[in-house]
C-alpha cells in the first residue's frame, strides 16, 4: 500500500505507482500531523489484517491514553505509534473481530461503529474500505454497469472526476454509510444522533478549497460573509479618525483573500496584494515543532515592499491559531517600510474548545489531556497560558475562558460566521440543533410567532407517519437541523421575516426541500360593493374593490390585488382583517360582518392522523410558510359614493404605503387581478361557496 511523507506527487512517483494498484475500491487520505509524531507509522490510510480494514481518519480523540491502555491491557493490541487515527482503526477491528464472522454485513459494521463511539471520545469523521469531518458522498453513472460511488471532505474532489453536484449528498454527524461491493444503492444508517451542530470552523476559515460546499454552505461565500461582518465590526468598535489612516487593505494569501475584498469593499479602502506565498511551503501553524513554524513563515512569505514603504496597512488573515505566523507576518510588514500595520482577524470569536472542535459548548475532557497534548505535540517548554486553559477545563466554565497571551497589535478583531450559536428545539425527538445567526436569540426566535406555528405544523404532520397508510411510512423522514440563514427586524427587536433552511431526511439519506422564508399569516379581504338601484341578484353589477401600489418584489409600481396585510397583534384573523380594511380602504367594518370563506371551504383536520394546516390559502408552499384567511363583505352603498372611491388615495402614508382604489366588476376580477394569487384564491372560494349556497 503505497504512503509516506511529502508530496502526493512525489509518493505516488508521478503516478507511476497508480498501475500497481488494481481492484474496484480505494482508500486515499492526506493528512497534516496536528498531534504525535509525523513518521511513516502514521502515515494513511492505515491497515490491519484482522480482520482486514484499510482505515482513513481525521479528527482529535480527547480520550487517547484511555485507548491505548484498553487496547495494550484488555485487547492485547500492539501500536507502535502515538497516532489517534491508529487508535481509532483497532478499536473499530475489535468490534468487528467479536462478530466472530469470516463475512461482515453492513448492519454489522454499524452496530460495531456504534460500539467504537461510546469508547472514543472526540470529533472525527473516518472512511474505510468496509463504510472527515466534513463528508460527502457522490453518485454517477459507471462506464460499465451499475453506478460509481466516491466519499471525499470536499465536493470539489467529487466535481474533478465528473460528479455532478445534484448526485452530491452530504453525510449526517453521527451517520454511517456502506457502499456495497457488488453494487446496489447505499445503506445510511445513524449510529449517534448528533448533540449539535458543530461543524469545524476551520473548514470554512481556510482547510476547504473556496469552491467546496460544505452542508449546503459555500466555503466562498462564507469567507466574503465573514469580511464584511468584520468590516462592520471595525467600522463600530474603531474612530472614523482611525479607519481614515488606513491606506491599504492587505490580505495574507491566500485563504484571507475573499475575506478581505469583502473588508476592503465595505471600508472604501485600496485591495493590494502586497504578500506572495511561497506554494510549496506547508501551513505553518500544522508543523510540529515551534522551531520549525518560526521559520517556515519566512519561507511562506515575501513582502512586495514598494505596497509597504511610506503606508498605513490593514493585514487581513484567515484566522489566528498559535499567533506565531501573525507576529512574523507583522515583523515583515514593518521591516518592508509600512508606518503603520493595524491587523485583522476574519475568523470567527470562540469559545474555548479542545484541539479542533467547535460549537457553542466546552468540551468535556479527560483530566491529563492538556499534559498529554503538550507531550505529543512535542513542545519542549509549556505554553504560555496553560496553566489557565487547564483552569478553565477543571472548571467546565466556557465563560471564564480566555485567549492565550498574545502580544496584540492593534485591531486584533474576529466577527460571526453564519452559524454563531447552537441549541436544541425543546421537545424535539431526535434532538433537532438550531443554529442562529449573530443578531437572534434563541428566546427571539422561540417567541417569533410565525416559527412557532410552522414548526408546530411541520412536526405534527412528520408524527402522521407513524400511520402504516402513510405514503412514507416504511422510511420516515425526521427533522434533523435547522439552519437560521438571516433576519429582517421591524423596528427594534421585532422580528419580521426569517430565512432558514430545514433538514428534513430519512434514514436512507433522501433529503426533502427545506429551504423556508417565515414571515407567518396574512389576511386577504374580498370587498364586494352594489349600487342600491338594482336588485340583490344582479351579479353583474358588482365591483370588487382593488388596490394598485407599488410593490418592489415583483418590480411593479401598481399592481392590482385584493386589500391584504401581515398579521399582527390585533387578536383574531377578523380583526386583523377588519384593521387592514380600515387602513387601506378607509372602511370601518364591525369583524363580526366579516364572512371567513377560507374556514368555510376548506376541509379542517378531524383526526390526529391528520395534517394540522392553517385554514388560509397558501400563495407560495414551496418556499414561504404565509397563509391567507380570505374575507368576504358585501355591501349595498349609492351608485354615486361608489364613483368616489373609483381612484381614491388610501394607505398610511407615513408608512410608505402609497395605495389607490380600484373598483373592478366581479365578472372581470379574474382577468384585471389574475397577477394576484389572492385575487384568484378569493374569487374561486366566492363562486363555489355561491354555488353551493353557502354564502
Amino acid at each position: 500500500m503505497p504512503a509516506g511523507n511529502g508530496m502526493a506527487l512525489a509518493v505516488f512517483n508521478n503516478g507511476e505507482r497508480l498501475a500497481d494498484l488494481p481492484g474496484l475500491l480505494g482508500v486515499g487520505h492526506l493528512r497534516h500531523p496536528t498531534a504525535g509524531s509525523s513518521a511513516d507509522a502514521a502515515t494513511q490510510p492505515l491497515y490491519v489484517n484482522d480482520p482486514g480494514i484499510a482505515f482513513s481518519h481525521n479528527g482529535d480523540l480527547i480520550n487517547a491514553p484511555y485507548l491505548r491502555h484498553y487496547l495494550d491491557d484488555e485487547v492485547h493490541r500492539h501500536i507502535n505509534t502515538d497516532s489517534n487515527s491508529a487508535y481509532m482503526l483497532n478499536v473499530f477491528a475489535n468490534e468487528l473481530y467479536k462478530t466472530g464472522k469470516a463475512r461482515i454485513s453492513g448492519d454489522d459494521c454499524f452496530a460495531a461503529l456504534k460500539r467504537t463511539d461510546a469508547r472514543c471520545k472526540g470529533s472525527w469523521a473516518c472512511t474505510t474500505i468496509l463504510c472527515i469531518r466534513p463528508l460527502c458522498l457522490g453518485s454517477r453513472e459507471s462506464e460499465g454497469k451499475g453506478k460509481d460511488y466516491m466519499l471525499a471532505s470536499e465536493s470539489v474532489a467529487l466535481n474533478f472526476f465528473g460528479f455532478r453536484a445534484e448526485d452530491i449528498v452530504d453525510i449526517l454527524p453521527g451517520q454511517a454509510v456502506v457502499v456495497h461491493r457488488k453494487g446496489g444503492k447505499p445503506s445510511f444508517h445513524q449510529v449517534q444522533q448528533p448533540l449539535a451542530y458543530a461543524p469545524d470552523k476551520f473548514e470554512f476559515v481556510y482547510f476547504a478549497r473556496p469552491d467546496s460546499v460544505i452542508d449546503g454552505m459555500s466555503a466562498y461565500a462564507s469567507r466574503g460573509n465573514m469580511g464584511f461582518n468584520l468590516a462592520k465590526i471595525i467600522e463600530t468598535q474603531h474612530h472614523k479618525e482611525t479607519l481614515a489612516e488606513i491606506d491599504a487593505v492587505i490580505p495574507i494569501p491566500e485563504t484571507a483573500n475573499v475575506g478581505a475584498r469583502s473588508v476592503a469593499q465595505h471600508l472604501g479602502k485600496e485591495l493590494v496584494d502586497g504578500l506572495v506565498k511561497n506554494r510549496y511551503v506547508f501551513r505553518t501553524f500544522i508543523i510540529p515543532t515551534q522551531k520549525l513554524r518560526r521559520t517556515g513563515v519566512l519561507r511562506k512569505l515575501n513582502a512586495i515592499t514598494t505596497e509597504f514603504r511610506g503606508k498605513n496597512v490593514l493585514l487581513v488573515e484567515d484566522s489566528i491559531v498559535r499567533g506565531t505566523t501573525s507576529k512574523e507576518i507583522i515583523q515583515m510588514a514593518r521591516e518592508a517600510g509600512a508606518r503603520k500595520v493595524f491587523f485583522a482577524s476574519c475568523a470567527p470569536d470562540q469559545r474555548f474548545e479542545v484541539g479542533l472542535f467547535c460549537g457553542d459548548y466546552i468540551t468535556p475532557v479527560e483530566e491529563d489531556y492538556l499534559k498529554t497534548l503538550q507531550s505529543t505535540r512535542n513542545t519542549g517548554k509549556k505554553p504560555e497560558g496553560l496553566e489557565e486553559l487547564e483552569q478553565v477545563v477543571s472548571k467546565k466554565l466556557a465563560g471564564s475562558s480566555k485567549h492565550l497571551a498574545l502580544p496584540t497589535p492593534p485591531l486584533i478583531s474576529k466577527t460571526n460566521l453564519a452559524v454563531m450559536s447552537t441549541f436544541t428545539l425543546p421537545d424535539s425527538k431526535p434532538e433537532v440543533p438550531v443554529n442562529l445567526t449573530s443578531d437572534l436569540s434563541k428566546d427571539q426566535l422561540l417567541s417569533f410567532p410565525a416559527f412557532k406555528t410552522w414548526i408546530d405544523t411541520l412536526q405534527h404532520s412528520l408524527s402522521t407517519q407513524q400511520n402504516k397508510s402513510h405514503t412514507f411510512h416504511s422510511s420516515p423522514y425526521k427533522l434533523r437541523k435547522i439552519d437560521i440563514q438571516s433576519v429582517d427586524f421591524f423596528g427594534g427587536q421585532r422580528i419580521g421575516f426569517v430565512k432558514l433552511k430545514a433538514e428534513v431526511s430519512n434514514d436512507d439519506g433522501e433529503k426533502l426541500p427545506g429551504s423556508v422564508f417565515l414571515r407567518g399569516g396574512s389576511v386577504g379581504m374580498m370587498l364586494i360593493l352594489q349600487p342600491d338601484d338594482v336588485p340583490e341578484n344582479a351579479e353583474d353589477e358588482k365591483h370588487v374593490i382593488l388596490t394598485l401600489q407599488p410593490r418592489i418584489p415583483a418590480g411593479s409600481l401598481s399592481l392590482a390585488e385584493l386589500p391584504a396585510g401581515m398579521l399582527d397583534d390585533s387578536g383574531t384573523f377578523s380583526g386583523g382583517a377588519a384593521k387592514e380594511i380600515e387602513e387601506e380602504t378607509g372602511l370601518k367594518i364591525p369583524a363580526h360582518d366579516l364572512i371567513d370563506m377560507a374556514d368555510l371551504a376548506l376541509p379542517k383536520a378531524s383526526s390526529d392522523e391528520d395534517e394540522h394546516l392553517q385554514q388560509g390559502v397558501y400563495p407560495s408552499p414551496g418556499g414561504c410558510d404565509e397563509f391567507v384567511p380570505l374575507f368576504l363583505w358585501q355591501k349595498r352603498i349609492p351608485r354615486e359614493q361608489m364613483k368616489e372611491w373609483q381612484g381614491k388615495l388610501t394607505g398610511l402614508r407615513d408608512h410608505g404605503e402609497k395605495i389607490t382604489l380600484m373598483l373592478c366588476p366581479l365578472k372581470d376580477v379574474w382577468k384585471v387581478g389574475g397577477r394576484d394569487a389572492k385575487v384568484l384564491a378569493g374569487w374561486a372560494l366566492y363562486e363555489g361557496l355561491r354555488k353551493e349556497g353557502k354564502i
